[in-house]
């Protein structure tokens, strides 16, 4: 596998982590979290980190409370950051829906299409 191919690999599986870890118990994560979850190395999750917040897939919490060592900085995907959109036409009826990253419905609406429009 060539770097770019590894790296692509890597963010995806930090990123559905983040995402996971978000929709199944609605928390923020650390970047030790996430290293220690996916085993990829501090600096690399370090860079990925980097890359996120640059790109606007993710943003930055409130510092943890730990009782040992500098709090850590704890990171939330955003859910603006990205949209689905989809359609579906049954029968006369189309259904067009919008949900966020994290699936919350944005938009959804039914309409019945008229005979004379579908010609």
């Amino acid at each position: 596998m060539i770097a770019a191919q590894i790296k692509a690999i890597n963010r995806k599986a930090v990123f559905d982590y983040m995402r996971t870890r978000s929709l199944r118990d609605g928390e923020d994560t650390s970047k030790a979290e996430i290293s220690k979850q996916t085993g990829i190395s501090a600096p690399t999750m370090t860079k990925m980190a980097e890359f996120f917040l640059d790109h606007g897939l993710v943003e930055e919490g409130e510092e943890s409370s730990i009782s040992v060592g500098r709090p850590a900085q704890m990171l939330k995907v955003k859910p603006d950051s990205m949209y689905a959109v989809g359609f579906l036409l049954e029968g006369i009826y189309l259904y067009i829906g919008v949900v966020d990253i994290l699936g919350n419905i944005i938009y959804r609406k039914v309409l019945k299409m008229e005979p004379d429009l579908l010609k």
